[in-house]
């Protein structure tokens, strides 16, 4: 799902990007397209916000002050009070709603028509979607019975050999067969034991550990360059194409020509002939007869 969610954030910025236009907008004043200018920097500081806000949650440090202090050093959150309206526990949710709120302020002064409007809340949906079953395979797929069952078959596993070792090891008289006794026990309590560690581990690929997703590295960094260039005052959009020359005009001859008529018996000046004799002419190749039917050359 994080793959999805990454991909419906571009989405997201490609079409706020492309309906919330500027460059489009040339009726509009100054100050007004200093406004508009504004409000496409907001929407997207407010993508990148729910990301991380998703992010947060799925590390289990959405409502924490770690949380906030990592968003006011990403430069996502701006004060206090962002936070404070955030919903508890729905931070990202909330982030969503005000991104459409925004949405429609830009449908009602204008700046965005009713089918761009539906396409806007279309995408803000789809994004919401995926940022909130981020962690959903998380809590839903994890078979807890099956779980809770293995870590108890692994204790007990390990209870009973500690003391079988225990047991067995009192009644030796050879100091290296009590190492080895001793050895022995530890590396099964360590290799049964490494079971439960190893599920805890991998089970979320979002903490902050070796093996995890390198958010910041993968998709903070190129999400983050992605918002500040399609929500810029610049248009990144590709030149026009060269004009199209228009081909220069035939000439009646030209047009015979193409057409086949030139093509002809040959001329008094001999400057075309048919297409059989100036072939056979050039490679001097025997022509068949016109009555015989032969393929010796004619008699002179």
């Amino acid at each position: 799902m994080y793959s999805v969610t990454c991909g419906a954030t571009r989405a997201l910025l490609i079409n706020l990007s492309t309906l919330v236009n500027v460059a489009e907008a040339h009726t509009l004043s100054g100050e007004d397209r200093t406004t508009l200018r504004d409000e496409r920097r907001r929407m997207g500081r407010y993508v990148m916000l729910a990301l991380e806000c998703a992010m947060l949650r799925a590390r289990g440090a959405s409502d924490s002050a770690e949380g906030r202090i990592h968003l006011q050093r990403e430069g996502l959150l701006l004060s206090d009070g962002e936070w404070d309206a955030m919903v508890y526990g729905e931070r990202h949710t909330s982030v969503y709603c005000w991104l459409q709120r925004r949405a429609v302020i830009c449908a009602q002064r204008g700046w965005l028509t009713e089918l761009a409007l539906q396409t806007c809340c279309e995408r803000i949906g789809a994004a919401r979607d995926a940022s909130n079953d981020l962690m959903a395979s998380l809590w839903l797929d994890l078979p807890y019975p099956y779980a809770s069952l293995v870590s108890m078959i692994i204790k007990v596993a390990i209870l009973m050999q500690t003391l079988l070792t225990g047991m067995q090891t009192a009644t030796y008289t050879d100091l290296g067969a009590r190492v080895y006794g001793y050895v022995q026990l530890f590396l099964y309590a360590m290799l049964f034991q490494s079971l439960i560690n190893l599920h805890t581990k991998l089970h979320n690929p979002f903490l902050a550990a070796r093996l995890a997703i390198a958010h910041e590295a993968t998709a903070r960094d190129s999400l983050q360059r992605l918002a500040d260039t399609l929500m810029s005052d610049i248009t990144y959009e590709p030149p026009p194409p060269p004009a199209v020359k228009e081909p220069p005009k035939r000439t009646a001859t030209q047009v015979q020509v193409r057409r086949g008529s030139a093509f002809s018996a040959g001329s008094a000046k001999g400057e075309l002939g048919t297409p059989a004799t100036s072939l056979f002419a050039a490679k001097n190749l025997p022509r068949q007869g016109a009555t015989g039917g032969s393929n010796k050359p004619a008699a002179v």
